[in-house]
């Protein structure tokens, strides 16, 4: 059953009379189709009128985007003043048919699904799981960059490790190998007098030298 959302919206391909698509099929199709929501225009002959004449006036601005709420609000009175026995009703279809051509309900059209219950709630899942995922990410790039410089203070303290005192005192001097071995090969000779024997005993065959 044809309802307002069955008139074309504003936009670049907006058309007020010409083709199948166009403002005014749609809306005598709609006048055709018994207890429908259009159909009340019918039964107000001057006032669908009315209204397909300023929407072909205002093509221009339902093209680039839609008509503006202080146009509607000017529109509204001009073509409801067209049938005076017009009611309240009629009036309300009216205004929700300029409402229907206005920029904001163009942009709402465009993306509705954004403020659907059920898109707000696949969204604040979706991002709450790319922040969990971000967070994870960021948690094991903390702890490999932890592990790294683990491993670097312990290569770092295994290298400039200070020698232990008590080590040092106990620790064998290293002294060179021919040195060692001569001192244990050659023993010590003590200079002896010269009239004295071999054994320090003196020798009685000594003269001295005048």
């Amino acid at each position: 059953m044809p309802t307002i959302q069955h008139l074309p919206s504003a936009g670049p391909q907006f058309s007020a009379t010409v083709g199948l698509g166009s403002f005014k099929h749609k809306l005598q199709q709609g006048m055709l189709t018994p207890g429908g929501e259009l159909h009340l225009y019918k039964q107000h002959p001057k006032v669908a009128e009315a209204l397909m004449n300023a929407v072909h006036k205002h093509q221009i601005y339902i093209k680039r985007g839609g008509l503006s709420l202080a146009q509607v609000k000017k529109l509204k009175p001009e073509i409801t003043q067209a049938d005076p026995t017009l009611t309240y009703t009629g009036k309300q279809l009216v205004r929700k048919t300029l409402l229907h051509l206005s920029r904001a309900a163009a942009e709402q059209k465009t993306a509705p699904a954004e403020k659907s219950p059920e898109a707000i709630a696949r969204n604040l899942t979706r991002r709450r799981l790319e922040s969990i995922e971000e967070a994870q990410s960021r948690q094991a790039g903390l702890e490999a960059a932890g592990s790294i410089y683990d491993k670097y203070r312990e290569t770092s303290s295994i290298i400039q490790r200070p020698p232990n005192p008590a080590q040092s005192a106990t620790a064998p001097v290293n002294r060179p190998a021919n040195s060692i071995a001569d001192s244990q090969r050659r023993p010590s000779r003590v200079p002896s007098a010269p009239n004295s024997r071999p054994g320090g005993a003196p020798d009685p065959n000594f003269r001295p030298v005048r």
